[in-house]
């Protein structure tokens, strides 16, 4: 088994290697996982081909938050070899967009990438350019106590903030690793407050 990549709140890469066919041909290859430590090819399995050499396998329709279990096999008609077994966790599963905004469109900030399924996919690095909706001329965007926040905000590179009388107020984010972001947008002034929590997913 050699290394576990590309994960995400529901999926995950794993790559292995049979380097021996052990004196008989290697009729299958493949990963086998499980959410419990030493899975076999009893639990769930990702075939991948046949024969001596690497090999890929994609898991995919995982649970977020939790941690996996996995090891490469092999088969031949002596029986069944396995891998050094490797461990990962998924990432948090995206929570849909939840808004009390007053704007347009059934009061969801404008986004790019555009949501889907109230969700914004997007790749480390990647510019996001955010938009709320001010509710009324009254109402303006603090940038020291509100705007667009996250709880790992480390992992914001770029955060600004425009402020002043304008129909809306912007601001690009970007982040330097994978992973599933809440933003929570914030406008208003000291008498209304409109918020919206919108989940971020940032693949490698």
């Amino acid at each position: 088994t050699n290394t576990v990549s590309n994960i995400s709140y529901n999926s995950a890469s794993i790559s292995g290697e049979v380097t021996s066919d052990g004196g008989a041909s290697v009729t299958e290859r493949g990963i086998c996982y499980s959410t419990s430590p030493n899975p076999t090819i009893a639990n769930s399995v990702v075939v991948s081909g046949n024969g001596v050499g690497s090999f890929n396998a994609n898991l995919t329709g995982l649970s977020g938050n939790t941690t996996y279990y996995t090891r490469a096999y092999a088969v031949n008609s002596f029986g069944t070899s396995y891998g050094t077994e490797l461990s990962f966790t998924t990432f948090s599963t995206p929570q849909t967009i939840s808004c009390n905004y007053c704007g347009p469109a059934g009061g969801d900030p404008i986004s790019s990438p555009l949501l889907v399924n109230g969700i914004i996919y997007a790749q480390v690095n990647q510019q996001i350019s955010m938009t709320a909706y001010k509710c009324s001329n009254s109402q303006y965007m603090d940038c020291n106590s509100s705007g667009f926040t996250n709880p790992s905000a480390a992992s914001i590179v770029s955060y600004s903030c425009a402020q002043g009388t304008g129909n809306n107020i912007n601001q690009v984010i970007f982040f330097t690793n994978p992973g599933v972001y809440e933003v929570i947008g914030t406008t208003g002034n000291s008498t209304q407050q409109k918020v919206c929590t919108v989940s971020i997913v940032i693949n490698p």
